[in-house]
């Protein structure tokens, strides 16, 4: 049984578009934040694109510092949920639209939290396909 209050999830674009300041980005994260549950693979995933816009001169080296810093500040007061074998096999399956392995991943992820928990997940995403797909599993989505 899940319940009503929900557990916000970040994905990545949700971090990156936030800590670039891209104007198409939620603007107050503070409000989801509280009990906030992101994967493992989020880090990594964060951390790799600021630095790849940096060697691709898509943002210079002090917004890289400024970007880094705020989302290693956010990444450490959310809770990791384990990239484990069961979140791997979740990812390894079917879903009702075609997704990329990272989001797939984002996505088995949630449903894992949800599932184990029993707490609503609201998935906080800017990709429309992981959107598309969280919804097609009954989760609420904000983007």
């Amino acid at each position: 049984m899940v319940t009503v209050s929900p557990t916000s999830y970040f994905d990545s674009s949700v971090l990156l578009r936030y800590v670039i300041g891209h104007e198409q980005s939620i603007q107050n994260l503070t409000p989801y934040s509280k009990g906030a549950v992101t994967s493992a693979i989020t880090a990594i995933e964060c951390l790799r694109v600021l630095d790849r816009w940096r060697i691709t001169k898509e943002i210079n080296d002090e917004r890289l510092i400024s970007a880094r810093s705020l989302c290693l500040q956010i990444l450490s007061g959310l809770r990791i949920i384990a990239v484990d074998d069961h979140v791997v096999s979740m990812a390894s399956q079917t879903f009702p639209i075609a997704m990329k392995s990272l989001d797939a991943i984002h996505l088995a992820s949630a449903l894992h939290f949800q599932n184990q928990s029993g707490v609503k997940v609201l998935l906080l995403t800017h990709d429309i396909k992981l959107q598309m797909a969280a919804t097609a599993f009954d989760m609420d989505v904000f983007s």
